[in-house]
C-alpha cells in the first residue's frame, strides 16, 4: 500500500480545489444579521476588509445544504459527508451521538462583477481591478491558478495602458450609470474571450474607487417592503439587495479520493453535479423570488502534486 493511501486509511486526505461561480437570477439578499439605525433596514453582508459585497462561508454553506436536503431523498451520507451531521441527524448513534465536522470546506463568495445601467446597453457587466487580484490570490493560498489568469491580469491592466479610468469593448463611448461615469471604448484585449468565461459577456472595467462607490449603499438597489394586516399597511422597511446577473465566485476544498474509490462512492462528485443542474435558492425571501442563483464549476485543481 502507498504512503498516500495509508495516509488516506487513517482519515487524512489530499484535496482538490473546485471553483465556483454564482450567477444571480433574482434580486439577491443575504442579510448582515445587524442592526441598522439608518434609511436602509435590512442591509447585506459586506466584507470587512474591503467593505464589498459578499457572502460568508456560514451563510452559503447553509444554504446549500437545505438545498440539498431538499433534493436529496433517503440516504442522508452525501449531505453528513458534505456538510458534516447534528447529533438529531446521526440515527445510528444514539442519544450519546455526537456533531461530526464534513470532509469539504467552504469559503467566502465574492464578486466578480456587478451589473450597472447604461445609455448604450441595458446594462455592462463591471468588474475592477481589485476583484481580479481578490480571486488570484483567493487561489494563489493554495498555490493554484485559473487557464483564465493570465487573461483576466491582462484585462486588469487595461486601464493603465489605456491611460482611462472606465473601459469598454464595444462600438463606442456610453456612460455607467449615471452621466458622471464616462466609459470610453478601447480595442478588446487578445484573452477578452477567456475572461468572459469568468466574468460574463458585455465587461466594462472600471477604476477601484469608482467599483467602490458602485457597491456602496447609496448605489445599490434599495427595494421597499410592506408588512400587511387584513389589507392594511401596518410597516414599511427598505431592503438591500445584489440585483439579478450579479457573478459571484466562491472555493470548495474536497477530499481527492483514490480512482477506485471515488467511482464507488464520490459524494463530493454527486454533490458538485446535484449544486451545478438546478437553481440554488440563497438568502432570505424565497416565497418572493428572491435569491434564486445558477451555479456553474469553473474549474477543479488538484492540490496533491508534488513539484
Amino acid at each position: 500500500m502507498s504512503n498516500n493511501n495509508q495516509k488516506k486509511s487513517n482519515g487524512e486526505y489530499n484535496y482538490k480545489l473546485t471553483v465556483y461561480s454564482i450567477t444571480a437570477k433574482s434580486n439577491l439578499h443575504v442579510g448582515s444579521g445587524s442592526e441598522n439605525y439608518g434609511v436602509i433596514d435590512n442591509l447585506i453582508q459586506r466584507d470587512a476588509t474591503t467593505g464589498l459585497p459578499c457572502i460568508h462561508s456560514s451563510s452559503l454553506k447553509g444554504a446549500l445544504k437545505e438545498f440539498c436536503r431538499n433534493y436529496v431523498t433517503g440516504d442522508k451520507n452525501l449531505i453528513n459527508y458534505v456538510f458534516g451531521n447534528d447529533k438529531d441527524e446521526d440515527e445510528n448513534s444514539g442519544s450519546e451521538s455526537k456533531h461530526k465536522a464534513g470532509k469539504c470546506r467552504f469559503f467566502q463568495a465574492n464578486l466578480l462583477s456587478l451589473p450597472v445601467r447604461s445609455n448604450e446597453r441595458a446594462f455592462y457587466r463591471v468588474t475592477a481591478p481589485i476583484l481580479i487580484e481578490q480571486l488570484n490570490e483567493t487561489l494563489g493560498l493554495f498555490g493554484a491558478q485559473l487557464n483564465e489568469k493570465e487573461a483576466l491580469i491582462e484585462l486588469s491592466n487595461i486601464l493603465k495602458k489605456s491611460e482611462n479610468q472606465r473601459v469598454i469593448f464595444d462600438e463606442k463611448d456610453a456612460y455607467l450609470e449615471s452621466n458622471d461615469l464616462k466609459a470610453k471604448k478601447v480595442a478588446a484585449p487578445k484573452g477578452l474571450k477567456n475572461a468572459e468565461k469568468i466574468l460574463g459577456s458585455n465587461i466594462a472595467v472600471v477604476n477601484d474607487t469608482d467599483f467602490i462607490e458602485l457597491a456602496s449603499d447609496y448605489h445599490l438597489p434599495t427595494i421597499a417592503r410592506n408588512y400587511l394586516v387584513n389589507g392594511e399597511s401596518n410597516n414599511l422597511w427598505y431592503e438591500q439587495v445584489l440585483p439579478r446577473e450579479t457573478k459571484l465566485f466562491f472555493c470548495v476544498l474536497y477530499p481527492d479520493m483514490d480512482l477506485e474509490e471515488e467511482k464507488n462512492k464520490c459524494h463530493s462528485c454527486n454533490f458538485n453535479k446535484l449544486i451545478t443542474r438546478n437553481p440554488v435558492q440563497i438568502g432570505a425571501n424565497a416565497s418572493v423570488g428572491y435569491g434564486f442563483c445558477q451555479i456553474e464549476e469553473i474549474d477543479t485543481i488538484a492540490l496533491n502534486s508534488k513539484k
